[in-house]
């Protein structure tokens, strides 16, 4: 009896154990997930791994490389690739793996370089974004135009002309100094920066939800918000990951946001 009961104390044991190993190898469990999908059809989420990214509306494409003093700083240079394949331009220190970029009028291209921290995923999963790098560059003799940087969990969405778009999620109801101030939540939003003023925020839309809409989402292995580029206009969908029917897994559509840009585009 004594060996019986030490031995289902070492199977208790060990079963906490691989729990708590599971859950901390994989601390993104439960997180939304982000993907962009622009015009051409090319989209970008967590599992991308691409090391060039088309840039929306030309023929030419981004790539990262690790930087000469990669091994001490963990830099990335940006580079620009023609039709070919060949080198254009070069930017050190800029670059990351997740870069995307779009041609505005004039050769003019937005270019963001995303710098993730989430483990297991190629970013693109909520809290987990540390900073970007928004660059405005002439394709036609690769002048930066506009160099500056988005903060924390600041997600750029897309660019008209001088403004960069973004998507911040909300934040839960907090309190400090152990319950004598409350913090009231605060509401996912999409606001602009613009170069003339780039510290300025201005809130274009402010979502319904804090965390995530009331939709059911009970049979989802995860959620995903889906970010649909047009010309003049964004789409935001909520999605949920279940099973269609013979095995098949999907995400479906629970709550969708249209958004005109136009609307809040230049007066």
């Amino acid at each position: 009896m004594k060996v019986k009961s030490v031995h289902n104390v070492v199977s208790l044991c060990c079963a906490a154990v691989l729990v708590l190993s599971l859950t901390s190898c994989n601390p993104t469990s439960g997180a939304t997930e982000y993907e962009v999908i622009y015009p051409s059809g090319y989209s970008r989420d967590c599992y991308t791994y691409d090391t060039s990214s088309p840039i929306e509306g030309s023929s030419c494409c981004l790539q990262w490389e690790e930087a000469d003093d990669y091994k001490k700083t963990y830099d990335y240079d940006m580079h620009i690739l023609d039709e070919k394949g060949s080198v254009l331009y070069i930017y050190p220190d800029v670059g990351g793996k997740t870069m995307r970029g779009s041609v505005q009028e004039d050769s003019k291209i937005w270019v963001c370089a995303e710098h993730w921290t989430a483990p297991h995923h190629n970013g693109y999963v909520e809290g987990w974004l540390k900073e970007s790098d928004l660059l405005l560059i002439d394709l036609r003799d690769g002048e930066i135009l506009f160099q500056d940087k988005a903060g924390e969990n600041e997600f750029y969405i897309t660019s008209n002309e001088t403004r960069c778009y973004f998507y911040v999620p909300g934040k839960e109801e907090s309190e400090k100094l152990f319950g004598l101030i409350k913090i009231p939540a605060v509401n996912a939003v999409i606001y602009y920066r613009d170069t003339s003023d780039w510290r300025q925020k201005h809130t274009v839309y402010t979502f319904d939800y804090v965390t995530e809409p009331d939709i059911d989402t009970s049979n989802g292995v995860s959620t995903r918000i889906k970010f649909y580029i047009s010309e003049n206009q964004l789409k935001v969908t909520w999605t949920s990951y279940e099973p269609v029917g013979n095995k098949n897994w999907e995400y479906l559509e629970k709550k969708a946001y249209e958004i005109s840009l136009t609307e809040n585009a230049f007066p």
